[in-house]
């Protein structure tokens, strides 16, 4: 094998299913040969490399959205990897900020959207209240509201039971089992963002919008101790 592979940044040939992110950052990734033999799987940001097929083929396990803990209410706790939240046994002592919702516990992913196509997988396990869905940039932080599109959140939730799409006018879902793993598509070319089973494939819920300005995931897991987990998906990257 040429010296030269060394120096060639990885090729991530996109498809749908390729997070923005990851293929930005593979981008810039360069591993060495003896790096590879010694440690098969590689971390990289939020990626995680897996060496196979003598150099030929990578499977990359991707965190399509990791959260942003500048926005993250002080009764949340983040894992270290930022992909999973839960309620903080006590308020957690960090900075004021502007960004930072209190007193509402919210938390925004990490990078925003302006055109494209993405899809996302939240596991909400059996807590009984929560809300998922995407917000714009300059959503209110610091006093409570009513999650609706009119003030900037598309998002669907779960309270006393009952699946709710938080539409202008509220409307119950027609769930008749126990939703595990929510899917969320959003596109921006089309302004539409959409809700699914995710452990059946079953399309709930598809809100449409003209965006016009840079929209984020939102997250509002409740104050529980189950964690709400962000799941991580596959893509395929070939060496050039």
């Amino acid at each position: 094998m040429s010296s030269r592979w060394n120096e060639k940044p990885f090729a991530c040939h996109r498809s749908r299913e390729c997070p923005q992110s990851a293929a930005h950052l593979l981008a810039n990734v360069r591993l060495s040969r003896s790096e590879l033999d010694k440690n098969p799987r590689s971390k990289v940001g939020n990626i995680t490399l897996i060496y196979a097929l003598d150099y030929m083929l990578f499977v990359v396990r991707a965190d399509p959205v990791v959260l942003d803990p500048a926005t993250a209410s002080p009764w949340l706790e983040l894992s270290p990897d930022l992909t999973s939240m839960k309620e903080s046994p006590e308020r957690l002592v960090v900075p004021d900020n502007r960004e930072r919702f209190d007193p509402i516990v919210f938390v925004m992913g990490a990078e925003g959207y302006k055109t494209g196509k993405y899809k996302w997988d939240v596991t909400v396990g059996d807590n009984p209240k929560w809300v998922l869905g995407v917000c714009r940039g300059d959503v209110a932080r610091k006093k409570k509201f009513t999650v609706s599109p009119s003030r900037g959140v598309w998002a669907i939730g779960l309270s006393k039971g009952v699946y709710t799409a938080h539409s202008d006018e509220r409307a119950d879902l027609n769930v008749t089992h126990v939703l595990e793993k929510i899917r969320i598509k959003l596109n921006m070319d089309k302004g539409e963002v959409s809700f699914w089973d995710g452990g059946r494939e079953k399309h709930l819920i598809t809100f449409t919008h003209n965006f016009d300005t840079r929209i984020f995931p939102i997250f509002g897991p409740g104050l529980h101790s189950t964690p709400m987990v962000l799941a991580p998906g596959k893509i395929a990257v070939h060496t050039s």
